[in-house]
């Protein structure tokens, strides 16, 4: 069964809307591996904000332009395993957020984000479009 173009919007909404949950969490990390240790309390506060709305910025702008119409194309040429939702998803915001991957690569730990980030929030959409 092809999922209707609504619920495959929403799938992608709710996709990039993740990305709002997921990339706080792991941006302390980030944050650790980059600077080799966490800066003080307020600091890393603001930074988790900022992080949280720029990641639902750009989740939903990633969700809609490139998430949607993968959820749509994919069932029509019959390719229906999740992990390929997961892996678009992954590869796509890798790709995007670091400038087409311009970043040198001592920059691993960001794109290790954005691919983990990415792949997170295609799960999501992925099993969002399942339901």
């Amino acid at each position: 069964m092809i999922p209707s173009v609504s619920k495959s919007l929403l799938s992608a909404l709710f996709g990039g809307a993740a990305a709002c949950i997921f990339a706080p969490v792991l941006w302390p990390l980030v944050i650790y591996l980059e600077k080799g240790g966490i800066p003080d309390l307020s600091g890393l506060l603001n930074g988790l904000v900022a992080v949280a709305g720029l990641a639902l910025l750009g989740g939903l702008l990633l969700g809609v332009l490139v998430g949607f119409p993968l959820l749509l194309l994919f069932p029509r040429v019959g390719i229906r395993n999740p992990l390929f939702i997961v892996l678009a998803g992954a590869i796509a915001s890798a790709v995007v957020f670091s400038g087409f991957m311009s970043w040198p690569a001592s920059a691993w730990p960001l794109y290790a984000f954005f691919t983990i980030v990415g792949g997170l929030c295609g799960a999501v959409a992925a099993r969002q479009n399942a339901l």
